[in-house]
């Protein structure tokens, strides 16, 4: 196969993959975030598993990559194709399951549904929605925008129609969208609040009472907050509840 006038060569997948060995594929300057890939098997084939980490501690996203039957070399997986039938972490297809147990997105591709999600990550729960669904128009919030540049680099985020992603304050924007009577059939909160030891969810700010009573004025009528609320780490502070 010939490209820009060099010769690549070809490779059949066996001859050159090591079932668990794992490779990182972005680093930030300050290590706190990185992307790393690890190739498995099973149940009948070869597929990369890719996990977007912060501070070593934390796992934002893994998203399963698939791999061509014949590899050129240099290999290069951010071209290899991503299925994004795969949640990933299991509090992902929870959140993903009770969106339709409580009536919130219809599987009727035919009836829309709006949806909300405050946190990126890599974005595998948006773009399980966007890639798999057709009858859902999808916002995001994102506060870090190299997290938006990691998610379309690695983790297969597009901008189109149908998915958005808008870089800013999730607290602030939640109370413009209910001050404007913007409404969403759900709501997905996966912010959280992440240092070298410890990551908390949902962040500080959406636990007070002055930003959570805006969630119901932006929910329709029959709409669903869905949270995910977890500590990773020691906490260095006694828990409060919202306030």
């Amino acid at each position: 196969m010939e490209s820009n006038g060099k010769k690549e060569r070809t490779h059949k997948r066996e001859d050159i993959l090591r079932i668990g060995e794992n490779f990182v594929i972005y680093q930030s300057n300050a290590s706190f975030l990185r992307v790393v890939d690890v190739i498995l098997y099973g149940p009948n084939n070869w597929y990369i598993e890719r996990n977007l980490i912060e501070s070593g501690i934390v796992v934002h996203t893994t998203i399963r990559v698939m791999v061509p039957d014949h590899l050129i070399w240099p290999i290069d997986t951010t071209k290899w194709p991503i299925d994004y039938s795969y949640a990933g972490a299991t509090y992902i297809a929870y959140m993903i399951a009770a969106a339709y147990a409580g009536g919130a997105i219809s599987t009727n591709q035919s009836i829309y549904a709006d949806i909300l999600s405050i946190g990126l990550g890599g974005g595998s729960l948006n773009n399980f929605f966007r890639h798999i669904t057709k009858n859902t128009n999808i916002t995001i919030i994102e506060i870090n925008k190299k997290m938006v540049d990691l998610a379309k680099t690695y983790f297969g985020l597009i901008e189109d129609d149908r998915q958005r992603c808008i870089v800013g304050d999730g607290a602030e924007l939640i109370r413009k969208f209910a001050e404007r009577g913007k409404k969403f059939d759900v709501i997905f909160l996966d912010a959280c609040d992440t240092s070298e030891k410890i990551s908390k969810c949902p962040s500080d700010v959406f636990m007070k009472s002055s930003i959570v009573k805006y969630f119901p004025k932006t929910l329709k009528k029959s709409g669903t907050l869905l949270i995910n609320y977890i500590m990773i780490g020691e906490p260095l502070f006694p828990l409060e509840k919202v306030s």
